[in-house]
């Protein structure tokens, strides 16, 4: 998916995804982030993900933004099943 049809499908399902936020229309440092950049130095989309200090974990890259996008939904997916109390 795009990211514009992953912003449609966040907003549309308002997933509960414990204290983490999403973010896709930039890098940031803040914590509790699960979010998708483009690296213009590499050309790549990264998924990365922010722990509570800010430290950022690049969990995922490719070239391909549909590709990218599929699997940080999945990673929202993921995060919403572990924060089901």
């Amino acid at each position: 998916m795009t990211k514009e049809e992953f912003k449609n499908r966040v907003l549309v399902e308002k997933p509960k995804i414990g204290t983490y936020q999403i973010e896709v229309d930039y890098s940031t440092e803040a914590s509790f982030i699960l979010g998708c950049c483009y690296n213009g130095n590499n050309n790549i989309w990264e998924i990365y993900e922010n722990d509570e200090r800010g430290l950022k974990s690049i969990i995922y890259k490719d070239v391909d933004e549909n590709i990218a996008y599929d699997k940080l939904y999945k990673l929202v997916c993921i995060h919403k099943r572990l924060n089901i109390i």
